[in-house]
């Protein structure tokens, strides 16, 4: 670990994908239009076949 530090490496989990506010937005038009309709967000997931967590974070963005 010393020597890749030495040399300059990067230690320890990669970054994770950073997807834009709008590109995000649109790869999820679905949940997007369910929530503005007013569903709730367990619903929208069903319908939408994504995950609950997935929805939150549209919602967030929202």
């Amino acid at each position: 670990m010393e020597e890749a530090r030495r040399q300059g490496k990067k230690i320890g989990r990669p970054d994770g994908a950073m997807e834009e506010r709008a590109t995000f937005l649109k790869k999820y038009g679905s949940v997007t239009r369910n929530l503005r309709a007013g569903l709730s967000v367990r619903k929208t997931a069903k319908l939408c076949e994504v995950s609950i967590n997935t929805v939150r974070k549209v919602k967030a963005l929202l």
